[in-house]
């Protein structure tokens, strides 16, 4: 999903058809549930390597949705964690609703929150 979106994000970014960009989860949970911790911790003992890109993939995505030169829209409506915050509060726009239901649950198995989240949290 990240290497999809960041494919699609750089297309957009210069194409004078394009005048914002609108994210919302695809389903009634919510915008994005997160990486997959479970297969990060397995590749990791199995030192596969696939994690490596992932992270690679993701920070720069986070990084372009930062910079997107054009209005980038989240809404952040349902469950939004981990990954799901990097791909919405790095946006030039948020949108929360009642129902949102953000943060980060990779600390509560001593992981440091990853996607900017101390950053995005400490200015939220």
């Amino acid at each position: 999903m990240c290497q999809q979106m960041l494919d699609v994000l750089l297309a957009w970014r210069d194409d004078p058809q394009i005048h914002q960009v609108a994210v919302t989860g695809a389903g009634e949970r919510g915008l994005c549930a997160g990486g997959d911790i479970v297969a990060i911790y397995r590749d990791i003992n199995d030192r596969e390597g696939s994690t490596e890109e992932f992270w690679r993939i993701e920070y720069q995505l986070n990084a372009l949705i930062d910079e997107y030169p054009k209005p980038y829209i989240a809404l952040m409506d349902g469950i939004v964690l981990g990954g799901g915050i990097g791909i919405s509060a790095h946006g030039s726009h948020r949108v929360v609703t009642e129902a949102s239901k953000c943060g980060m649950p990779e600390v509560s198995i001593g992981f440091f929150p990853d996607v900017g989240g101390t950053h995005l949290l400490a200015r939220a």
